[in-house]
């Protein structure tokens, strides 16, 4: 009989698990427990995990590892390089939360137009990254009555083709022309196009009275100073659910957001089991083994999806609240703002790990991964 590979599988990486079980050895542990040491002693061969773990060669040295896996849509916790020098697979899950993220945003948009009495209708959105999450939410968005401005250079360059419900406007302008303003990037440095500290403090004072500013992609895009000295200077509402040193997230700037979570934006149901999808067709690949995934499939069936056109404004906005529950996130996290660093730093991890199972509601025109297709 032959010996069993080792996988090395975050704990919040749900079914995945239970499926490879029959073909592999299983170790399932929280994502900040995954050392070197666990690898070395385990003899692991395999590693799926999520945005928690930092991979790179500290954590690999030594080990067996030769297939690295996230199931997460970003991939700046992996040092990507070393494992293209180190001969090393790697794969991720990119755009499996995507729908999860749009909706996230549209339903922020909702509370703030709610609160406000803003009507929808022609009030301008500037989308800055128009990947799998920027292209869901300008469909969202244009099906509400937002105008939909967009701004993603590397993409302009590539010489894609933008919807033409959008426009394209460079970042500068759209800070001073757009009511609202959310970014979809992910975290990158020494490139053409770095995004770390891509909305810095001159772009941030140019955004207009009564913005409304959504932050959901990756701590680091965002100068989190210049949101705070902002607030102090004019009439912004902020929606943050990413920050520069999670899980050690600003109180103080949590504080002044009209909704603050601990990174959950991409927590539905959904798009985990379309991580989890993601990696087991992955390795599939790299190993050669059909895994059975019944299990998955069935897990995925969603039937309360529906089409954003077919709800008002109101019946959208009730049934996000009820599917999503958004803000009883934001009433758990505040819970923790009074914490030391310690603290903030344990319950940041414990809302996540303890994240209940949610499921989307909407279907985009702009969705790839259909049961069909799986």
């Amino acid at each position: 009989m032959l010996k069993k590979d080792t996988i090395v599988i975050d704990e919040n990486i749900p079914i995945i698990d239970v499926i490879l079980s029959d073909y592999h050895n299983i170790i399932k542990v929280p994502g900040r427990e995954i050392t070197n040491q666990l690898l070395k002693t385990t003899n692991a061969n395999f590693l799926i995990c999520r945005s928690q773990t930092k991979v790179n060669e500290n954590l690999l040295t030594g080990t067996y590892i030769r297939f690295v896996a996230t199931a997460t849509s970003g991939s700046d916790h992996i040092d990507t390089n070393f494992l293209l020098q180190s001969g090393i697979t790697f794969h991720s899950a990119i755009g499996s939360n995507a729908t999860s993220v749009a909706e996230y945003v549209i339903f922020s948009i909702l509370h703030w137009s709610k609160l406000n009495h803003i009507s929808l209708q022609n009030t301008t959105i500037g989308i800055i990254g128009f990947g799998n999450i920027g292209q869901r939410l300008a469909d969202f968005g244009e099906k509400i009555g937002l105008k939909i401005i967009v701004n993603d250079p590397p993409l302009r360059k590539s010489g894609f083709s933008f919807p033409n419900y959008t426009t394209y406007s460079e970042i500068e302008d759209l800070f001073t022309t757009c009511n609202i303003i959310t970014n979809h990037v992910p975290l990158t440095q020494n490139c053409e196009f770095p995004t770390s500290n891509l909305i810095n403090s001159d772009l941030i004072a140019k955004l207009r009275d009564n913005a409304l500013f959504i932050h959901t992609s990756r701590g680091g895009v965002v100068d989190e100073a210049a949101l705070k000295q902002i607030k102090n200077e004019k009439n912004i509402t902020f929606v943050i659910d990413v920050w520069e040193s999670e899980p050690n997230f600003d109180s103080e700037l949590a504080e002044k957001c009209l909704i603050a979570t601990p990174h959950i934006a991409g927590y539905s149901f959904d798009g985990k089991l379309n991580g989890s999808l993601m990696m087991l067709k992955a390795l599939s690949s790299h190993t050669g083994i059909e895994y059975d995934l019944k299990l998955l499939s069935k897990a995925i069936s969603n039937d309360i999806k529906t089409s954003i056109a077919r709800l008002n404004q109101k019946e959208l906005y009730e049934k996000m609240d009820e599917s999503r529950a958004f803000l009883r996130d934001k009433e758990i996290f505040a819970k923790t703002f009074a914490e030391d660093r310690e603290g903030k730093a344990r319950m940041f991890d414990e809302i996540r790990k303890n994240y209940p199972a949610r499921r989307e509601l909407l279907i985009s025109d702009f969705d790839k991964l259909t049961i069909s297709q799986r």
